[in-house]
């Protein structure tokens, strides 16, 4: 990730290779904050642990996408929260997941 970063310029690569370091954020992201949830690697990972961590990857990811874009102002970043915290309650309340 530190060497994709480093040492390509935005301007000469294709897309897909533009997305990829905002994908390793987020996987690096989602990874760090379920293992902090679930106290140093234990083997339980509830349903709860690994919703959380993703909503909070998806709203860093988010952010770091308006930043690089410029568009990040106080009223994007309380949509981003907004829509954050609404498909948090929407996942949360779905029955098919919790099986």
């Amino acid at each position: 990730l530190a060497l994709l970063l480093l040492f390509t310029n935005p301007n000469n690569v294709a897309l897909p290779v533009l997305m990829a370091p905002f994908i390793l954020i987020g996987l690096l992201v989602y990874q760090i904050t379920e293992l902090i949830l679930t106290r140093k690697g234990s083997a339980v990972r509830s349903y709860a642990v690994r919703l959380f961590a993703m909503s909070i990857a998806f709203l860093i990811v988010a952010l770091l996408l308006l930043r690089s874009l410029h568009q990040l102002t106080l009223k994007d970043s309380l949509l981003v929260c907004g829509f954050t915290l609404a498909f948090w309650l929407y996942v949360w309340r779905a029955d098919f997941l919790h099986k």
